[in-house]
């Protein structure tokens, strides 16, 4: 995803894409970056069937051609269901759901987007923080899943340090 890209005006069209170009291949990741990685890959699988991961879109806006890659979607009959992961609950979290990923997910599936933060971490600033993925579905909000790491599923439901993450949905 291009850093701090926002949707600006409306959004003229939206569709799925592949993986663009000009983004290439990046390097190996270490650090941090590797963490937060292996982080939302670990989310992944705790989440088992049904969620699609890291899906590129492209969208068009006043500001011109856009990419976005959310996390984790879920297309449902009534809605789409976004989880973005970081490892500590983060502005730019709420700022990537609210002015990038629901935006565009609501154009191109013609119907609401809900928002998740899944994190590792939290701040004092963090809100609405749930333990449980039917909790989170439940706000109406953009609630923050406080999900400890690393997640050891348990179970055939996918239970995650006693949290219920799957299949909820």
């Amino acid at each position: 995803m291009m850093a701090g890209r926002r949707i600006t005006g409306e959004i003229e069209w939206a569709s799925k894409a592949e993986r663009p170009s000009a983004f290439g291949i990046s390097p190996r990741a270490s650090g941090v970056r590797l963490k937060g990685l292996q982080y939302e890959r670990a989310v992944g699988r705790a989440l088992g069937p049904g969620w699609q991961h890291g899906l590129w879109f492209k969208f068009c806006d006043e500001g011109g051609v856009g990419y976005c890659q959310p996390d984790f979607i879920r297309v449902l009959p009534t809605t789409v269901v976004v989880l973005e992961c970081k490892l500590t609950d983060v502005m730019e979290a709420k700022g990537q759901l609210l002015g990038l990923y629901l935006p565009v997910m609501r154009h191109l599936y013609s119907r609401p987007a809900r928002g998740i933060i899944v994190a590792k971490h939290l701040t004092p600033g963090s809100t609405r923080v749930v333990d449980s993925l039917e909790a989170a579905l439940a706000d109406s909000g953009l609630p923050t899943l406080f999900w400890p790491w690393p997640p050891k599923p348990v179970g055939k439901r996918g239970t995650i340090h006693g949290m219920n993450v799957g299949p909820a949905l």
